[in-house]
């Protein structure tokens, strides 16, 4: 039950747990077959490697040292060679680098001491529900949001055809994006377009993160904790006894929270929400589309000539920009018969939005919504 981002306490207990598995399967005598083995020593150095995702490069790049010495790697993945003695080794090795290491660092995401900006409002009697906590969400948006009709135009063109979508129609000659004022784009906006080239679309394959694509993520995170959206969602959370008193302690959360990988290191929740994922079909065998609810993804993927706009399933009113659209992308012409997103919001609003339902929501609770006076409102999952 490893669960990365939870400090060093967190690490050297899950260590102590190994070690003491170990000891018992070697002092029984029953020796585990083989490949029974190399599954262990693969999940144990995958959780043992997730444990200090947040942990700064050099510190990670001493585990990895130390696990490559024990030989329990060969490249990206273990050695065929290594057995729980190995192992036993390696966890040695890495509670003794986690020992000399203090608990929280200033080059973790979150990390760093953000002190609440005055204009932070204190959460009041919206803390009541759900919905009245993102209208105030909203509010605080007002001043970050691009104004539709000045700062964006959109082409909403005709309503698309759902009723096969085996043969969706175009129904959009034009992209949906006509006009964005790009000098508009905040820091934060810039750090979380520099993420998007970072992920393989497909789920079947297997995510590979680099250090230049790391510091990408923490360089996008601190940004992000700096805005008044998550400072005032972290009081919300606070209040309802659902995230811990420290922010920096909080912001370690949504970075475990959002940019984990699992699926076998296929998928995040920051890819399928903000970037949008491929699968197969199980029993098509046809691609099919999931996720992407972000109109700065969209944007920059018509921009590409990657997605092919087919018209709307529903248009909020101006103010409000929340569209629900239909689409292809790329050249295998895999469509999203439906995405809903907010257009113009700043990513800030969106990931808040985004990470206060996750936290705050209950199971099976899908509350809906209205922004920007849209009375049809939607759900949020």
């Amino acid at each position: 039950g490893a669960r990365p981002g939870q400090g060093k306490e967190k690490l050297l207990s899950y260590i102590e747990h190994i070690q003491a598995k170990v000891a018992s399967i070697e002092e029984s005598g029953d020796p585990l077959p083989e490949e029974q083995v190399q599954k262990v020593v693969a999940s144990v150095v995958g959780s043992i490697k997730s444990l200090c995702s947040c942990a700064p490069a050099g510190v990670r790049g001493s585990i990895k040292d130390a696990l490559d010495a024990a030989g329990c790697l060969e490249g990206a993945g273990p050695s065929p060679t290594a057995g729980l003695a190995e192992l036993g080794e390696g966890m040695k090795a890495v509670a003794a680098i986690m020992g000399a290491h203090a608990e929280e660092s200033p080059s973790s995401p979150g990390a760093e001491e953000h002190e609440p900006a005055p204009t932070v409002p204190e959460p009041g009697d919206e803390t009541k529900t759900l919905v009245d906590v993102v209208k105030r969400l909203w509010e605080i948006e007002e001043p970050h949001r691009m104004v539709p009709g000045k700062d964006i135009e959109l082409n909403m063109q005709r309503r698309s055809d759902l009723h096969d979508l085996g043969s969706v129609s175009d129904h959009a000659s034009q992209p949906l994006f006509s006009k964005v004022d790009k000098s508009k784009f905040s820091k934060l906006d810039m750090a979380f377009l520099a993420l998007l080239d970072n992920y393989v679309r497909e789920t079947s394959k297997r995510e590979v993160v680099t250090s230049e694509e790391k510091q990408e993520m923490e360089r996008f995170v601190n940004l992000l904790a700096a805005s008044p959206h998550m400072q005032y969602i972290h009081k919300v959370l606070v209040k309802w006894d659902l995230a811990p008193a420290k922010f920096h302690a909080f912001m370690a959360q949504v970075y475990e929270a959002w940019f984990t990988n699992y699926y076998g290191q296929s998928s995040s929740g920051f890819e399928h929400v903000f970037v949008g994922e491929e699968k197969r079909n199980k029993e098509t065998h046809k691609p099919e589309i999931i996720g992407l609810h972000n109109w700065l993804q969209f944007y920059r993927e018509e921009q590409r000539g990657l997605i092919n706009y087919l018209g709307y399933t529903h248009q909020g009113p101006a103010d409000g920009c929340m569209i629900s659209v239909t689409f292809d992308w790329e050249d295998d012409k895999a469509v999203k018969p439906v995405s809903t997103f907010l257009v113009g919001t700043s990513i800030a609003f969106d990931f808040a939005l985004a990470t206060l339902v996750f936290f705050g929501g209950k199971d099976g609770d899908k509350p809906w919504i209205s922004i920007g006076g849209d009375d049809r409102g939607t759900p949020l999952f």
